[in-house]
């Protein structure tokens, strides 16, 4: 209410992928079914807020075989990211990005926080593979820390490409405050408060908005009514995992 009639707020709950990979014997024992809490949010959000539903989209994509979650690592891939993605371009009426115009980059050897917490030996025979879509579409990203104090950022820190920080592929981890500039100039200006299953989402957003947002929920500095009043952004995306 407070920002008005003229913000687009949309909401999109990620399920994890226990989810979708639970095996049969764990069912019920370990963690409990995530649609009816997902929907219990959506039956609760303020009318005027868009629920970007994904549930059966990354359902469909994942039981065809598709590699959306890590096996040794409790995030998405940077294709589960693009499958919401989708989904997401559809509540938004924009036309997505075909897949097939990134260039594919990837590591191998990833071994995440689902074996460094477990140390299991079947984990660690069966490392996984960061894939990530990069775009030749120009762009700045200025990344701002809990302090204020700014410096250069990118969309996909090719560094990291250790054994245990794969993830970190994604924006580098995650930061307070990224602004974003585009070539774009269509004036759409958008801002995504998220965890840390933004960071593999982010990068699909750019070619859409002529500024991107991204606000780490945990470590965002300022007043996030009065940021967005002041920047005149149009969109808010609230993006979290279960």
């Amino acid at each position: 209410n407070e920002l008005g009639a003229g913000c687009t707020i949309y909401n999109m709950i990620v399920p994890n992928h226990f989810e979708y990979g639970m095996p049969q014997k764990y069912k019920g024992t370990v963690g409990r079914e995530q649609k009816p809490f997902i929907d219990l949010v959506r039956d609760n959000l303020n009318e005027s807020i868009i629920f970007v539903d994904i549930h059966s989209y990354i359902k469909e994509c994942y039981e065809k075989g598709e590699y959306l979650y890590f096996r040794t690592d409790h995030h998405w891939t940077a294709l589960g990211a693009y499958r919401a993605y989708e989904k997401f371009c559809e509540y938004a009426n924009i036309k997505p990005i075909s897949l097939d115009t990134y260039e594919k980059r990837s590591t191998s050897g990833f071994l995440g926080s689902l074996y460094s917490g477990s140390m299991n030996s079947a984990l660690a025979q069966n490392p996984d593979v960061v894939e990530y879509f990069v775009s030749d579409l120009p762009y700045t990203q200025i990344n701002t820390n809990t302090i204020g104090n700014t410096s250069k950022g990118k969309l996909f820190a090719e560094r990291a490409n250790g054994k245990t920080n794969g993830y970190l592929t994604f924006m580098s981890g995650d930061i307070p405050l990224a602004t974003i500039k585009t070539e774009n100039t269509n004036g759409k200006k958008i801002i995504v408060f998220k965890e840390s299953y933004g960071n593999a989402f982010v990068p699909f957003l750019v070619p859409h908005y002529e500024y991107v947002y991204v606000a780490d929920i945990r470590y965002f500095p300022y007043n996030a009514v009065k940021f967005i009043k002041e920047n005149g952004i149009g969109e808010v995306m609230f993006l979290n995992n279960i």
